[in-house]
């Protein structure tokens, strides 16, 4: 089947290299982690991707094939969690290109992965030609010679990824509530919760009502399976590492509910962490060595104390207001939610608070929900009304 016994991979940014080594030992399968100030080392399950699996790809790409037509597999990433990450290919139809001079027929599908759908035109072995994330984010088969060839002005995807606002709200630590008309150009299912409420307009847009977070009056539990999801250790966020437990330990002191335990938390990380873009990290230990991030270290190290401490905990990612823009913005933003027993609590440990305010807008739950990448750069918003304090 050509299954894969061995994967190498070399990441260097910042100066900073981080090696990563999946083989098959006499035990099963293990992925080696080397950073300049550690090693770890953890057991985990055989790839499913192989070369069967590619070959039969081609062979669908190349049968007669209509729209809607599904071919499903599995890519594997030694960067994420679970490093079998299911793939779906949907058909599209057949697209002639003319590229230097000749005439290419690719295929045009969508790959869905992790909710997120990325458009593809493929060639008849399945290697990509172009692909496409969202309305902003471009993939494109180059010469080596021309893909180097950059342009001198660097892009700011923070701003160009920005959602523009009709009105400016001031200081979203003060706003209480935001109701907002949504347009997308794709379809997307917006999360719903005690503090996001969406309708339909006259008009056929959806309609948004944003509060700050609050504390309900009635319990709402989790289910078994979504506690056992959210207490769950994995790759990025070791939870049951000795360190990792003694610190959360000593930050929380002798606090006694989860509440105040998060709050601390939260309260810690703000303090001791680096606001910076520069120094990304996909694993909890490595935000504790840089003390650097921006909001999604700052959300996986909270996510990975809390479960710690036995606190279900996940990072939900969307939007929120960017104070001192000259244009009103809305930026892509991580924060984290923690359930005390009773519902659950927003925490945004980047901007310093628990029970976050009105103009956090949740796209997103769990680090591998990825549908958000589908309306990036295809969303306007308008704003209805606003409260502030």
């Amino acid at each position: 089947k050509g299954d894969i016994i061995l994967i190498n991979s070399f990441h260097l940014e910042n100066g900073v290299k981080k090696m990563r080594e999946l083989s098959l030992q006499k035990s099963g399968f293990t992925l080696v982690t080397t950073t300049q100030n550690r090693k770890d080392e953890k057991k985990v399950s055989k790839p499913k991707e192989n070369l069967s699996m590619q070959l039969e790809l081609a062979s669908w790409l190349k049968s007669k094939r209509i729209k809607g037509d599904t071919f499903d597999c599995f890519s594997t990433s030694v960067e994420e969690d679970d490093l079998n990450v299911p793939t779906r290919y949907i058909y599209k139809g057949k697209k002639n290109i003319q590229a230097q001079g000749v005439n290419l027929l690719l295929h045009e599908v969508d790959q869905e992965t992790h909710g997120a759908l990325f458009y593809s035109l493929l060639e008849n072995n399945g290697r990509l030609y172009y692909g496409r994330m969202g309305k902003i984010i471009e993939y494109r088969l180059e010469s080596n010679d021309v893909a180097k060839k950059l342009d001198d002005s660097l892009v700011d995807l923070i701003q160009i990824s920005a959602v523009t606002l009709d009105k400016k709200l001031g200081d979203p630590v003060k706003v209480k509530s935001l109701k907002l008309s949504f347009v997308g150009e794709d379809a997307f299912d917006v999360p719903q919760s005690h503090r996001q409420i969406i309708s339909k307009g006259k008009d056929g847009s959806l309609v948004m009502e944003i509060k700050r977070d609050f504390v309900l009056k009635t319990s709402v539990p989790l289910l078994l399976d979504e506690k056992k999801r959210s207490l769950a250790p994995s790759i990025s966020s070791p939870s049951d590492n000795a360190k990792v437990v003694g610190l959360a330990i000593k930050i929380v002191g002798e606090a006694s509910s989860d509440f105040e335990k998060a709050s601390r938390l939260v309260k810690w990380i703000f303090a001791n962490l680096e606001k910076t873009m520069a120094k990304n990290s996909d694993n909890a230990l490595d935000v504790l060595d840089k003390k650097a991030g921006d909001c999604t270290e700052h959300t996986l190290l909270f996510v990975t104390l809390a479960r710690a401490l036995g606190i279900p905990a996940r990072e939900v990612g969307g939007i929120a207001y960017m104070a001192g823009e000259k244009s009103p913005k809305m930026g892509w933003h991580a924060w984290a939610e923690f359930h005390d027993g009773k519902q659950w609590i927003t925490a945004d440990p980047t901007w310093n608070q628990i029970l976050v305010d009105g103009t956090h807008i949740k796209f997103s739950e769990g680090s591998s929900d990825l549908k958000w990448l589908n309306i990036l750069g295809g969303l306007t918003l308008k704003v209805i009304d606003f409260q502030k304090d």
